[in-house]
């Protein structure tokens, strides 16, 4: 019984809120739930007006907000993706600064991701160093809509293991050997603290710290295995 309302970032909605919320209506069929996406900051005020229960976001910049609980998630690495046959998928191991000559399709980016793309020579700066901003040349707010994108142009599309997990298997996407440990996401729950919280919320975190664990398992992208010089010459030999 009752309602919820969250509000959540791009990629913690792909990642993990929808499940999450999926599993909750599961478990309490008769709960009310709203459900909406937007900027990080946006979520924060929504929090922090009472527009909505729970908030899903990153957290850089609000740590200090006394007004409100900020609890990180735990980071999941952002891989850099594009389609097959992309500039890119013909050089050994690019730099992110190479890479990042290309357009990017993904969400407003903040602290140390922020902080590569600036080094890239990818962005000036927003902010200050706590809350430094990279706006991409290509913004949007589903990740579902960047990955179209970047399937059907030479734009890059960030994303976790999997996100990526479909498109990769399907060869609608490739990654990139561009790997940069800094590259994680950023977000965690965000609710008004010294409020209690109501029974459906509680739940709803509870299910999404299990969700984000199942996720940390696929954390890792693995690249496939290298074929040797003799496996070609056996294939090559049976081809005659």
């Amino acid at each position: 019984m009752g309602s919820l309302a969250i509000g959540a970032g791009p990629f913690a909605a792909e990642i993990s809120v929808a499940k999450a919320i999926a599993r909750v209506v599961g478990a309490h069929p008769r709960l009310q739930i709203k459900f909406t996406v937007a900027e990080p900051e946006q979520v924060a005020e929504d929090v922090l007006a009472g527009r909505i229960d729970v908030g899903v976001a990153s957290t850089v910049g609000l740590e200090s907000d006394a007004r409100l609980a900020a609890e990180p998630l735990p980071p999941l690495r952002v891989y850099l993706a594009c389609r097959p046959g992309h500039p890119l998928t013909k050089e050994t191991r690019p730099t992110l600064a190479r890479a990042l000559e290309f357009p990017l399709a993904t969400t407003s980016l903040r602290g140390a991701l922020a902080l590569l793309a600036s080094s890239a020579g990818a962005a000036t700066l927003r902010g200050g160093p706590g809350l430094a901003s990279f706006i991409p040349q290509i913004v949007v707010n589903s990740l579902a809509h960047a990955r179209l994108i970047a399937r059907d142009s030479d734009a890059l599309f960030t994303g976790t293991a999997a996100l990526l997990a479909e498109d990769l298997a399907a060869g609608r996407l490739v990654k990139l050997d561009c790997h940069v440990p800094e590259m994680r996401t950023t977000y965690g729950v965000l609710y008004l603290r010294g409020r209690t919280l109501a029974p459906a919320a509680k739940s709803f975190i509870e299910t999404l710290r299990a969700v984000e664990v199942e996720a940390a398992r696929t954390d890792v992208i693995s690249s496939p295995p290298a074929k040797s010089a003799t496996s070609r010459r056996q294939r090559a030999s049976a081809r005659r």
